[in-house]
């Protein structure tokens, strides 16, 4: 017997031989019978040719879901849909590796997306093979040793011209304009002029 498994990105075949000796014509159309169902209908067996798309489709987000709020599978389903379905959804299991995680988190950074939306993706992506490796479809984990991307460095705070000081100073005295006055006239002490005060 060889059967063809719907949906794969490549045939998978599935052998069985039953003995004239042991088993009857009808016992094996059974056995045979059995195994085709076993393949085609109800939860996928472990096999990590099976794709991302597919364990999420049929294995992680039906379980997901329930442990979430509505706000939360929202979320999820939006990531899913806009960055790991068209980054990896195609690619089987058994394929997906660290660098194209990788590649999935410097997009959203080079994206300028925020910190905890790539962290909120990076631990989604870890829940999607950890739950693979629990059920035996790989062996390990493509996200385990991934490290989110750093934020783009912080353009240094401009100060302020001497005319800006001066309009600054020229305000109301109150609560805030005693703040910048105090700020305007001291600033930290660095390694050569440790205690020195700077004033305008």
């Amino acid at each position: 017997m060889a059967q063809y498994i719907e949906g794969r990105p490549k045939p998978k075949h599935r052998a069985m031989t039953w003995p004239c000796s042991e088993y009857t014509k009808s016992e094996a159309q059974e056995g045979c019978d059995r195994i085709v169902r076993e393949e085609t209908g109800g939860t996928p067996r472990p096999d990590g040719s099976l794709t991302v798309k597919e364990f999420w489709e049929q294995i992680h987000f039906p379980t997901l879901k329930l442990r979430v709020s509505a706000n939360t599978q929202t979320s999820y389903a939006s990531m899913w849909k806009n960055i790991l379905g068209p980054a990896i959804g195609n690619t089987e299991l058994q394929h997906v590796n660290k660098s194209s995680i990788d590649a999935i988190l410097n997009k959203l950074a080079i994206a300028d997306r925020a910190e905890s939306s790539i962290t909120i993706v990076l631990s989604l992506i870890h829940g999607i093979f950890v739950e693979a490796v629990e059920n035996g479809y790989i062996a390990r984990n493509p996200a385990h040793r991934v490290v989110l991307p750093r934020d783009k460095a912080q353009e240094q705070t401009r100060a302020l011209s001497e005319d800006e000081a001066r309009k600054v100073f020229a305000l109301p005295v109150n609560r805030g304009s005693l703040m910048f006055r105090i700020m305007l006239m001291t600033r930290r002490p660095n390694r050569r002029s440790a205690g020195a005060h700077q004033t305008i």
